[in-house]
């Protein structure tokens, strides 16, 4: 923020609907996430205190990543006047099968688990959480998707994720409809803005192969885009390996 600021930009950034208020939030749905992320900036326009330029980037990580992708892809329907001119994703959610099929497997999973299962079930009828989520853990999964990742809360949530002694999900999150509507939320589209994807190599939630054969995949559909890639770097501090210098 600070160098943002220091460039003379106005930083506008959502919490996306359902966060601090009723009602659920979109998490990784890329209609709801992009046009939150749209409409905020031309809420923004709308603060007479402010001169913004007629210029927009969208910037986002992880599950913002994910945002930005997916505002990149709808932005010149949804939000011409917004003039999105460029559009920078870090380790972004780009494969969602990829992702959910990871989270089994990296300490904390289960919170990441909780929140898509939580937010799809909430948002599409065809998706169950009763059928995802194992009885013995639906309370737990129920809790931790209300938390932030930021704040108190979530210490509380990683340390329930890191002593369950059992899995929290009921099958793969891939299968059935719930994997149906995570191919459909997949950011897919063409992003007609300059686009830049940057992934840390060590990171062990948001995969460096899945990334690196998403951007294959983009490129190989006519996608223009620059991959960068930093060794030493992963998504979240208690995912990180014990020698960063050495990423799988």
């Amino acid at each position: 923020m600070p160098q943002v600021l220091a460039q003379g930009w106005v930083l506008v950034a959502t919490d996306c609907t359902g966060m601090g208020t009723k009602g659920p939030t979109p998490f990784l749905i890329g209609q709801g996430e992009a046009r939150a992320d749209l409409d905020a900036v031309r809420a923004a326009h709308q603060l007479k205190q402010l001169d913004l330029a007629d210029q927009t980037v969208l910037w986002g990580h992880s599950q913002g990543g994910n945002a930005a992708l997916w505002a990149g892809i709808l932005a010149p329907s949804y939000a011409p006047d917004d003039h999105v001119v460029g559009v920078a994703a870090l380790a972004p959610a780009s494969d969602l099968t990829g992702l959910v099929d990871n989270l089994a497997h990296v300490p904390g999973g289960s919170i990441f688990s909780a929140y898509v299962i939580t937010a799809y079930s909430q948002a599409y009828s065809d998706v169950s959480f009763s059928k995802y989520v194992l009885p013995a853990a639906q309370v737990i999964s129920r809790r931790a998707a209300s938390r932030c990742l930021s704040g108190p809360g979530a210490i509380v949530s990683v340390a329930q994720s890191l002593v369950l002694d059992k899995p929290v999900t009921a099958g793969n999150l891939a299968s059935g409809p719930l994997g149906q509507r995570l191919i459909q939320n997949t950011p897919t589209g063409m992003i007609q803005a300059p686009l830049l994807i940057a992934q840390g190599l060590s990171d062990r939630l948001v995969l460096p192969s899945v990334q690196a054969r998403c951007v294959r995949q983009r490129c190989a559909a006519g996608q223009k885009l620059d991959y960068l890639t930093y060794p030493a770097e992963t998504t979240w501090a208690w995912l990180r390996p014990t020698h960063p210098s050495s990423p799988p």
